[in-house]
């Protein structure tokens, strides 16, 4: 079924995906876009959207949610898995010039179960390795380019390579978030880098649940005195961004909803999270009530294993979605030497220079390849 829209995103548009709900917030089903024209003003985006109606009543009135994706010097691109019926999927890659679409097909899944399969066996070897303390780069790239011998016909091989330069950001859009599409290499080539060495790439997935963040309603406004708290760890003298172990939800509550930037460390189980050795909390009780504009993180880390890939309730996903914020997780376990030396690094980076979170994530990747791990969740202005 079609359904033709017009979406309001704000001052900056270049893109967008959709849940389709029925007048009562209920989730009909995903609407992937497929551009047909921006004003020039670019302040609407006109689209024609296919999408599978999950609910009974196909015909009730669509409610659209839009996002919005950051104003960057380059051009942005929309790397999109849209699943078809028969259990495949096709990888569309759409760059936007000035405004302007220019998409093209560049891969085919043939079955998205088997290729979450294949990815869920990469990860867990990846794991091992840290866990093994073995180096995990080369690891990495192989993993990448077998991924690209999977999905990318010859056409999308030529297009990646060709945009690589040109493009800045990169806005994924897929309900496999086990697969990592940061990792896809397009040049099998030695000097071949991934997708994630070489643009912003954030991703974006829609859930069922009826509380969407209205990322449009305003940005973040970050007092004069930024600072970096990591929360999850032993408060130590000698790390003063350590805020300690969270005695209680109102304390971690209070903690999560001071402005800034955050690293939470914790053990997830089951879809619960443990905190150090205090106790186990769910998505549900980490978040509470989604705060306002001026009592939330900026940006926040979760170092929690294999957090980036979890299904619904995905804490990172729910962080973007309902506090706005742009937040990374890891995509496979890690190990917490690891994670301590990088929150050392985070830190360090942090307090020295006037820099954001997420471009010291982007820039670490050489020196900490643990960081190629994490990915990120979310749009925000940058």
């Amino acid at each position: 079924m079609d359904a033709s829209i017009i979406l309001h995103t704000g001052a900056v548009a270049a893109g967008a995906l959709a849940s389709i709900c029925d007048r009562h917030g209920n989730q009909l089903g995903t609407a992937y876009l497929k551009p047909v024209d921006l004003t020039s003003a670019s302040t609407k985006l006109v689209g024609k959207f296919e999408w599978v109606p999950s609910a009974a009543d196909p015909t009730a009135p669509p409610k659209i949610q839009a996002i919005s994706l950051p104003e960057q010097g380059g051009s942005l691109a929309t790397l999109s898995s849209i699943r078809d019926r028969q259990g495949g999927a096709k990888l569309e890659l759409c760059i936007w010039r000035k405004g302007r679409p220019d998409p093209l097909t560049i891969g085919q899944i043939d079955s998205c179960d088997e290729l979450c399969d294949w990815a869920t066996k990469k990860l867990a070897e990846v794991g091992q390795s840290l866990q093994e303390k073995k180096p995990i780069t080369a690891k990495l790239r192989g993993i990448g380019v077998e991924l690209g011998d999977r999905v990318l016909n010859p056409k999308g091989r030529e297009r990646l390579l060709q945009v690589s330069k040109e493009v800045e950001t990169c806005l994924i859009t897929s309900d496999m978030r086990i697969v990592p599409w940061e990792w896809l290499i397009p040049d099998r080539a030695p000097q071949g880098t991934a997708i994630a060495d070489v643009w912003d790439t954030v991703r974006w997935h829609p859930s069922d649940h009826k509380e969407r963040f209205n990322r449009m309603a305003g940005e973040v406004q970050p007092n004069s005195q930024r600072c970096f708290a990591t929360i999850g760890v032993k408060s130590d003298p000698q790390k003063k961004w350590h805020l300690g172990i969270p005695l209680h939800l109102e304390e971690l509550g209070s903690w999560l909803h001071q402005p800034g930037w955050k690293h939470l460390i914790a053990h997830c189980e089951d879809g619960k999270y443990r905190l150090g050795l205090a106790f186990w909390v769910t998505c549900t009780d980490i978040l509470g009530s989604p705060p306002d504009e001026k009592s939330r993180p900026e940006e926040i880390v979760l170092s929690c294993c294999s957090a980036g890939a979890l299904d619904d309730p995905n804490l990172a996903v729910i962080f973007a979605e309902r506090w706005g914020c742009r937040a990374w997780a890891p995509l496979t376990t890690v190990e917490p030497p690891d994670v301590l030396e990088l929150d050392a690094h985070l830190a360090s980076e942090l307090m020295k220079s006037s820099t954001s979170l997420s471009r010291s994530m982007r820039t670490g990747r050489t020196q900490f390849p643990l960081l190629k791990l994490y990915v990120q969740y979310g749009v925000q202005p940058s």
